[in-house]
């Protein structure tokens, strides 16, 4: 298994994805606002399903609604 890690070119991809597929403007920034705050969280750990769950703890833990944390993990 290959080994994934988050950068910053991914975002910059991402926001081209999301635009290609004509997002709104909002979704696209509330997008990238979610995916940014998660990779800041990975500290340079690789993403995997494990490190997703973790994130999805602590977000609840922090007092996030779970509405709010689902949307922040569709991002």
């Amino acid at each position: 298994m290959v080994e994934r890690k988050f950068n910053a070119g991914d975002l910059t991809r991402f926001r081209r994805e999301l635009v290609r597929q004509e997002r709104s403007a909002a979704t696209v920034e509330k997008y990238l606002r979610d995916v940014g705050q998660f990779g800041a969280w990975l500290q340079g750990r690789a993403v995997t399903p494990e490190a997703v769950a973790a994130w999805k703890r602590e977000l609840l833990a922090r007092g996030y609604h779970p509405a709010t944390v689902n949307g922040k993990l569709a991002a």
